[in-house]
């Protein structure tokens, strides 16, 4: 897996290293987060090379998914995300911050 993120300025960066990351490691997560994740997902997700795009805040998000990632693809139930299933996306519920 690899994971980034930027604010939304630097999309075009995001664009440029997931396709470089998926051209050389095509089996390879990649997981966008940050600012640029919560703001164009279905861009990142439909018309990039992004696997996963983690919304809002992200530290308790990161470890959920890390550890449903050792285990299993089934994204199902991780909140905070939104991912590739089948071709197309699927949005989980945001998770809940106190």
């Amino acid at each position: 897996m690899v994971a980034l993120g930027c604010i939304v300025t630097g999309y075009k960066y995001v664009k440029w290293l997931t396709k470089i990351i998926k051209d050389a490691y095509p089996a390879t997560k990649v997981v966008v987060g940050y600012a640029v994740a919560s703001s164009i997902p279905e861009i990142l997700l439909t018309k990039r090379d992004s696997d996963i795009a983690v919304i809002g805040e992200g530290d308790e998000t990161i470890v959920e998914l890390l550890k449903r990632l050792e285990t299993s693809d089934d994204l199902t139930g991780v909140r905070g995300v939104h991912y590739k299933h089948s071709g197309q996306m699927v949005q989980n519920p945001p998770r809940r911050h106190m």
